[in-house]
């Protein structure tokens, strides 16, 4: 393999004459390198570059990724500008699950009637908010913060279809979805207060 002991600045332009059409790429460099095969090209950085040669479309730089960004990547691993779309799972984790985080101004969660089938209403959905222990706790890796919420395995055993098992057997809670389980048991204990509002109706009303 040819060491190049000039830097190297790769850049990739795309021109793409219509939506349907192929995409041709070009690959220009700034050092006029021998003719033969070549098994690597190396860079710092790699810029792939649209139309517009303000904005970059992607930035590949050592250890980082940036999609829709200017060409200065920023400190973190991967950052995007603009909408992102996951079909799959997408997990934030260290060397073990209680060491990421994930930061938006709102999660939004697929739920078009269109998408679902074999739609039936929660049953005993006060029964099993009753089931349910919220608590508070440390993290076993920073002692100093104090958080809130449920234990994984006490939410399985009342409400099985939020949970989830991960492959290293560490188990993840959807919090979101606990929502239309206490929608359902405000509903029951409101009928609860409703027929005891009444009740005591009566008993004023048999008094006079």
């Amino acid at each position: 393999m040819f060491n190049m002991r000039c830097f190297l600045i790769i850049l990739f332009f795309f021109t793409i004459p219509s939506a349907f059409a192929e995409e041709s790429i070009t690959m220009t460099t700034y050092y006029p390198a021998p003719n033969g095969d070549y098994t690597a090209l190396k860079s710092d950085v790699v810029t792939i570059r649209g139309d517009d040669a303000d904005k970059a479309s992607l930035v590949v730089q050592v250890g980082k990724v940036g999609i829709g960004i200017t060409p200065t990547i920023s400190s973190d691993k991967f950052e995007v500008i603009g909408n992102m779309r996951a079909d799959g799972v997408i997990k934030a984790e260290g060397a073990l699950p209680d060491k990421g985080h994930v930061d938006a101004v709102a999660f939004y969660y697929a739920s078009d009637k269109r998408l679902k089938e074999h739609i039936t209403p929660i049953k005993d959905g006060l029964e099993k908010v009753l089931a349910l222990r919220g608590v508070s706790f440390n993290l076993k890796n920073n002692p100093n913060q104090k958080r809130i919420g449920l234990i994984a395995q006490e939410v399985e055993t009342v409400i099985p279809d939020v949970v989830m098992t991960g492959k290293d057997g560490y188990k993840s809670v959807e919090y979101g979805n606990l929502v239309a389980v206490l929608i359902e048991a405000v509903k029951a204990q409101q009928k609860e207060i409703d027929v005891l509002k009444k009740q005591v109706k009566n008993l004023e009303a048999a008094r006079k």
